[in-house]
């Protein structure tokens, strides 16, 4: 091997190390939920100052949406979830709206008052617990919990068709 050789910059280091920590982050899980395990809990206040445990939903179907007013993709995840509003509504599903990011309270009344969706949600405003518990990074942010309080899924936006479906296959 030359001097110069050796005192040069060796890329095929760089590409080991490339690789080694793009492999640890391929394998790392990306949100604090693995499917098919129960999600992590939380205790907030309503809008009506009473306070709501995620527990306090266990054996029902529940869509958890973390989220923002101020979001076009939460806006428009709203605007998905409107579509299937009667099947909502008939199967019982409860819909429980994390409003994340420093919402002030009377922003998501706003909010909600002025948005067209008859599916009655549980809005509730995060004091910052359930987005480090959730490892936020995304929003919108969903997961859909079975009867049996097991995360079935853990991902950003979904369409109305995606949700039906697979809130159909939890119901059965």
């Amino acid at each position: 091997m030359s001097k110069l050789s050796r005192n040069c910059f060796c890329p095929r280091g760089w590409i080991a190390l490339t690789v080694l920590l793009f492999g640890l982050v391929s394998v790392a899980p990306i949100g604090a939920v693995e499917i098919g395990s129960e999600p992590p809990g939380f205790a907030l206040l309503n809008l009506a100052g009473e306070n709501v445990t995620l527990a306090d939903y266990r054996g029902q179907t529940i869509i958890l949406k973390l989220a923002t007013t101020w979001c076009p993709g939460c806006q428009q995840q709203i605007k998905e979830f409107a579509e299937i509003g009667p099947y909502l509504i008939e199967n019982d599903i409860v819909l429980i709206e994390v409003f994340v990011a420093d919402e002030p309270e009377l922003t998501v009344r706003e909010y909600l008052q002025r948005r067209k969706f008859k599916v009655p949600t549980v809005a509730l405003i995060d004091d910052g617990t359930v987005a480090q518990a959730y490892r936020l990074y995304g929003i919108p942010w969903v997961l859909l919990i079975d009867r049996d309080f097991k995360v079935t899924r853990e991902r950003g936006l979904i369409t109305a068709a995606d949700l039906q479906r697979q809130l159909t296959k939890m119901l059965d």
